[in-house]
């Protein structure tokens, strides 16, 4: 008999927290053991990760683990997700924690309700609901909870949500394993743009601890970045709604900020590029990529901050310049 629940767990280089986290899982599963399976799928680790692994799951018959060549965090969840055998899908990460008694609750839920293409399970809201998908119009709203905003709102993430396994298969939904940042919004966006029930819920479960690194200078970047926004003309490039497409602005406006100050602030603050150079890298990001189009739209100045406003009027105005020398001044006070 198939369990009700896969956990697929993504490894890489674990070594100093792994034994704590399967502790973690083994102990929040709450003696639920034949109803769920724990896959820890190794990302090619260079250190002693599997090792630990092995002797951490020797006498945990619901853990196994599989092994990869190193591909990073999409492929090594797609392997996950190909071989899990539940009902439901969830992802964790290899450097967090988790609380005892959500898989009763994930089993309550399921009892009493019929069985949802997914369940997202941090809304801000006490109250169960269902949501039928029927149009566009119907997804709209789920969609900017995803990228907070709208009335409901939720992480953007995969860690608090549980995916039917056979929907993902039907509608071959898997990670992009192009990208580096995003791709798991981008999944639960194309998990939204197929689903035709949604249960939201609330049971906290789930405690990141770990710092994680995106908001750190890469020189991926830039072609991350550029990827995502083109992967998001092309996702919204046939819904059928009224008025604006929200997430659409709200994201381009976050990410063309998030170039400014996590790719092009580095380069000039290190002399890689010239500020001329920088400027019409980044005239010409704004063009080519439709970004202008967001700085046209105020509606989430409160949410970007202050500063980023300020931006967005200046970029609108073609003064490219102008806010690169503002984000670099800014940039060396903080630093």
């Amino acid at each position: 008999m198939n369990p009700l629940l896969s956990i697929v767990l993504p490894l890489f280089n674990s070594e100093e927290y792994i034994e704590r986290t399967i502790n973690s899982v083994a102990s929040s599963i709450e003696n639920q053991e034949d109803t769920v399976e724990v896959l820890l799928v190794d990302d090619g680790s260079t250190d002693s990760t599997v090792e630990i692994v092995k002797n951490v799951i020797a006498l945990k018959p619901c853990f196994r683990l599989l092994l990869t060549e190193h591909s990073g965090v999409s492929g090594t969840r797609n392997r996950g997700l190909s071989e899990a055998k539940g009902e439901y899908i969830t992802f964790f990460d290899s450097d967090d924690l988790f609380k005892n008694g959500y898989v009763k609750l994930l089993k309550q839920v399921l009892d009493s309700n019929d069985k949802p293409d997914l369940i997202i399970t941090d809304i801000n809201q006490d109250k169960l609901e269902k949501v039928l998908l029927e149009s566009d119009s119907d997804r709209m709203p789920l969609l900017e909870s995803l990228v907070d905003i709208g009335k409901v709102r939720c992480s953007s993430g995969i860690h608090s949500k549980f995916y039917k396994k056979q929907f993902l298969v039907d509608h071959k939904i898997q990670f992009n394993d192009n990208l580096v940042m995003a791709e798991d919004l981008l999944f639960n966006f194309d998990v939204v743009k197929k689903a035709k029930n949604v249960l939201l819920t609330q049971f906290d479960f789930y405690y990141q601890l770990e710092n994680h690194t995106m908001h750190k200078f890469r020189e991926y970047n830039l072609q991350n970045e550029k990827l995502f926004n083109q992967l998001l003309e092309e996702y919204f490039k046939d819904y059928q709604i009224s008025g604006k497409l929200k997430p659409l602005i709200k994201l381009r406006l976050t990410g063309y900020m998030f170039l400014l100050n996590w790719y092009f602030a580095d380069l000039l603050a290190t002399n890689k590029l010239s500020l001329n150079d920088c400027s019409e890298q980044i005239k010409q990001i704004a063009e080519s990529g439709h970004y202008i189009e967001a700085f046209k739209d105020d509606e989430f100045d409160g949410i970007i901050g202050r500063k980023h406003a300020i931006f967005r009027k200046l970029l609108l105005r073609g003064h490219y310049k102008l806010v690169l020398v503002l984000n670099s001044w800014l940039w060396k006070v903080k630093h």
